[in-house]
């Protein structure tokens, strides 16, 4: 851990940008060692594998290499877990909770720019992914002397141009003239519009860099409109759907990655409230003030606070309806505060930059506008570095040499220029100051963006009311069951779905336990009225303990919430849930205020449709699991959907466009699933049923299924049924996995991959087929594993070879995953 370089007399824990580190510095051998031990002891202990063989054996291996080569390598693993690690550790990120979903691309086989703008395309490809934005990084090798590294000059990957025009005028992003002129110079051409794409400039090992245009098709782009406005759209604005930091450097096990992009999505204030509106980038809040008609003639009008809020409602609105994902600041907002609460319990403590984290506008209505943070940083880490490229680069090129030749300056004109600067960043500390008094007192505007929001939420869902049936799919009496969900839609709600898309479902709580807690209220409500909340930060039992009327009450909850252990020991025991509660403690009369702000809103859940809509027009099958469980000594089942008992339930259909069937029907086809993955498939060999028999002169392909379970009696999901669609010719052939069968040897779907490999590489991999595969994230790694080891000896090929091959399917559509958990994405 290192701490911020404050002193006694500053703070630069207030600096936006102040908190960076100078380029190309590595390691002495000592600290080298140091870090690496560190990580490598970080590493087996989360795969708890501490003190073990294989851990002493990976050190020694890491020691002898430092001690021969002045560094090492890290194991893909390894360098999966350092990225992770380093986004989980970092600062000025408020969308860290989801750290350990990121998808690392290993790309330090990368010889030449042009390996790495292959790289680079396959990345953005990847993480833009047609709008369902993934988080990614690609790893390029680390530094290991003064010119061996790799740099991408490009602050972000995708970013517009700007062109300082002869009146002094900038056409474009402000931010980028500096840049943009560094391109000129490479050589690159313009459109000389308010949105072109720059190039990507990209250096290896000293030499001067290359400049390589990005393909127009991987670039996602969203056109802005105004769900009230008209003329917003007629302003032309746009911005791409994918941000990618590139100029950071990643640090890791005492390595330093000098190029090593990576791509979230984005927070909407980004754009609407940074990119598009800061006085030094496009700068439009004037202009749409005007447009809207406000008086601009005094600030305290707020026509600034009003034109930035319209911008950011137009952001939303126009990502939401692209299908481009986006969150927006206070969705944000909660879900760091829930991220600080898990790192607090978990590591004792989450290093956070609050001027960061705070969002752009309504700060003091989000959560994390109240909450004390500590700025220090944990390692991994990614680290901002001093100084833009160009500045410091030795040219190699006579002509470039000269294109970029520095005029020397002069000490005293150093010394004014440094006068203008403190002047100048003295001017912004105080308007920042001002800045932020005016967003704490301007209560209104934020009501009045909530109630935006809810209108636009409202228009994102198609939220209908449906009948269900419940049918068992495995036979009740053993430990392991699945159900069958057959529900009825309205044929005339103009709903629909292909097979492969998912349903979203809005859960709700049993009205007998509704009822009853409501029964236990302080005082009377109408349940259908606003209740007018404040957060309370205290933790639950000790407030509860309040509201108890009855000493002994009073006591034990007390004790329960000052006695950790005791709690623990309670809560074991009887795991229970607030209606246990309140029945343990029958003289507690809650407030309803009180429920609203310290129980969590029941979230939506997704579940992969099993059923044909051509087979069952106005119906949508679902294939879910029950799990068993005992409390205090009674058996107790668990629906995954657990709202199956209700009266009603509330659902909306979410396409999934890259887990459909192909386009072109007579490719074969390979399914792949263990379990309750076999959801999805079941909608597949439907379809393909109704096509031949409705399209008798169509040319289908073969279609295989590959299906895993525990056993052939006990859970084999549809056995039936696949029997008959066997029979008939919707599959060619299912091949069974048991890993359980009594007195036979344990069989899972990628042992079933290995022993049909002539299958797999002569009907699918030559005749350009599709690989589908459903189930949990460990399966989907153990059958990328298997199909890579067919392959590798198919094709005589190394594993890095075999690997590429099956990556080549992924980037070509031709591999797809839909997985339970943390996805595994392979190495290039």
């Amino acid at each position: 851990m290192s701490g911020v370089p404050c002193s006694g007399s500053l703070c630069k824990g207030s600096i936006v940008n102040g908190f960076t580190k100078e380029y190309g510095l590595l390691k002495t051998r000592i600290i080298l060692i140091k870090e690496a031990k560190d990580f490598i002891d970080s590493y087996f202990t989360s795969v708890e594998k501490l003190n073990s063989h294989e851990h002493y054996q990976r050190w020694n291996e890491i020691s002898k290499s430092i001690d021969s080569t002045g560094t090492y390598q890290l194991k893909y693993e390894e360098l999966c877990f350092g990225c992770k690690l380093a986004w989980r550790n970092a600062p000025r990120c408020i969308g860290r909770i989801q750290w350990n979903n990121l998808q690392v691309f290993d790309a330090r086989n990368a010889k030449t720019c042009s390996d790495m703008f292959d790289a680079i395309c396959r990345h953005i490809s990847y993480c833009t992914n047609k709008g369902k934005i993934r988080s990614g990084i690609t790893v390029f090798p680390h530094m290991t002397g003064k010119d061996e590294d790799f740099r991408i000059w490009n602050s972000q990957l995708i970013r517009y141009a700007g062109y300082q025009q002869s009146d002094g005028t900038i056409l474009g992003d402000p931010i980028s003239v500096e840049f943009t002129e560094v391109c000129q110079k490479l050589g690159w051409k313009g459109k000389g519009t308010m949105f072109d794409l720059l190039p990507l400039v990209l250096q290896i090992n000293g030499n001067d860099p290359e400049v390589f245009d990005l393909p127009e098709d991987i670039i996602l782009e969203v056109s802005l409109k105004h769900p009230r406005y008209p003329w917003f759209e007629h302003l032309g604005l746009k911005w791409y759907g994918l941000p990618s930091v590139s100029s950071m450097t990643l640090e890791c096990g005492g390595l330093i990655f000098t190029a090593a992009p990576f791509s979230g999505w984005y927070m909407s204030t980004e754009i609407g409230a940074r990119d598009l509106c800061d006085t030094q980038r496009y700068n439009l809040t004037e202009i749409v003030a005007i447009k809207m008609e406000l008086d601009t003639k005094s600030i305290t009008t707020l026509w600034k606070d009003k034109a930035i809020l319209e911008v950011n409602v137009a952001v939303l609105h126009s990502f939401q309806k692209a299908g481009v994902t986006i969150i927006d600041h206070h969705s944000a907002s909660e879900s760091f505060m829930k991220f600080m609460e898990d790192e607090n319990r978990l590591r004792g403590g989450c290093p956070a930059d609050w001027v960061w984290i705070v969002p752009p506008i309504s700060g003091s209505a989000t959560q994390v506008f109240h909450q004390e943070m500590l700025l220090y940083q944990l390692k991994p880490s990614f680290d901002n570095v001093r100084g833009d490229p160009w500045s410091s680069h030795c040219w190699k090129s006579n002509k470039l040499k000269k294109l970029f030749e520095k005029r020397k300056l002069s000490l005293k004109s150093v010394g004014w220029f440094a006068m203008a600067v403190a002047i100048f960043m003295k001017m912004v500390s105080v308007k920042r100051v001002n800045c932020t008094i005016l967003y704490a007192t301007v209560t209104g505007n934020a009501l009045r963006y909530a109630n935006i929001l809810e209108r636009m939420f409202k228009t994102t869902f198609n939220v209908q009311e449906f009948a269900k049936e419940v049918r068992m799919v495995t036979e009740r009496k053993r430990r392991r069951q699945t159900l069958l969900i057959e529900m009825v839609i309205d044929k005339n709600d103009g709903l629909s779905y292909k097979p492969g898309d998912h349903i979203g479902i809005f859960p709700s709580n049993n009205d007998k336990n509704v009822n009853y807690i409501i029964s236990r209220f302080s005082k009377s409500v109408m349940v259908d009225e606003p209740i007018k909340v404040v957060r309370n930060i205290k933790k639950t039992s000790t407030e509860m303990a309040t509201f108890a009327t009855e000493k002994t009450d009073e006591r034990k909850l007390v004790e329960l919430a000052e006695d950790s252990n005791l709690y623990k020991t309670w809560r074991n025991e009887k795991y229970p849930s607030l209606c246990d509660v309140l029945k343990e403690f029958p003289s507690i009369k809650i407030y309803p205020e009180f429920l609203l702000t310290q129980f969590p809103v029941l979230k939506e859940r997704f579940y992969s449709i099993s059923s044909s809509s051509d087979i069952y027009p106005g119906e949508v099958h679902l294939t879910v699991g029950v799990v068993k469980y005992k409390k205090n000594d009674l058996d107790f089942e668990v629906v995954t959907l657990f709202c199956i008992y209700s009266k009603s339930i509330y659902l909306h259909f979410d396409r999934t466009p890259v887990f459909h069937l192909p386009a072109n029907r007579s490719l074969p086809i390979l399914m792949i699933g263990a379990g309750t993955g076999i959801a999805p498939f079941r909608s597949f060999w439907q379809q393909r049923k109704y096509d031949m028999e409705t399209e008798v002169n169509e040319n289908f392909g073969d279609m295989y299924l590959f299906f895993g379970c525990r056993d052939p009696i006990i859970d084999h999901i549809y056995h039936q049924e696949l029997q008959k669609a066997e029979k008939e010719g919707a599959i060619t052939k299912v091949f069974n996995a048991y890993s359980r069968q009594k007195g036979k040897q344990k069989v899972y779907v990628q042992d079933l991959v290995r022993n049909n490999h002539e299958l797999i590489t002569s009907e699918i991999i030559k005749k350009d087929g599709h690989i589908y595969v459903c189930g949990g994230t460990n399966m989907a790694k153990d059958v990328s594993s298997a199909l890579t080891d067919i392959i590798k000896k198919a094709y005589v090929v190394s594993s890095q070879e075999a690997a590429s091959i099956v990556q080549g399917l992924r980037d070509s559509n031709r591999y797809h995953e839909e997985l339970y958990g943390p996805s595994v994405i392979p190495k290039y």
